[in-house]
């Protein structure tokens, strides 16, 4: 029984992305996080600011990611959803902290200049 019970709660697991809607219309954010949750990730927005090197679309994520496929997953996710993710920065090299099975989704419009801001 207990073995079941693990399969069921390690089968169930879903990775948690940390969208960041700072440059995203609200309608956008909700969008954004409709289809990811459909493709079945657990979604918590936040608008808090983007590190300085940010300028592209980039996913943050701890070197221990359960599942390193995820990466793989939310990148053509975000594809279909029209955003190119021009890359993927291990966890530790902008002070930003996930536990390893989070996700930190940057999402830039083409028309803003995100170093302008700071």
């Amino acid at each position: 029984m207990l073995a079941i019970t693990l399969i069921l709660i390690i089968g169930c697991s879903h990775t948690q992305v940390h969208l960041y809607g700072k440059y995203r219309s609200e309608p956008e954010v909700e969008r954004i996080s409709r289809l990811l949750q459909e493709g079945e990730f657990l979604i918590d927005v936040n608008y808090l600011s983007f590190p300085e090197s940010f300028t592209r679309n980039s996913l943050v994520y701890s070197l221990m990611l359960k599942e390193p496929s995820e990466l793989t997953r939310l990148t053509k996710v975000a594809l279909n959803l029209g955003y190119h993710i021009h890359q993927e920065v291990p966890l530790l090299s902008h002070n930003h902290a996930f536990p390893h099975d989070f996700i930190g989704l940057f999402l830039i419009p083409t028309d803003i200049d995100v170093t302008a801001q700071y």
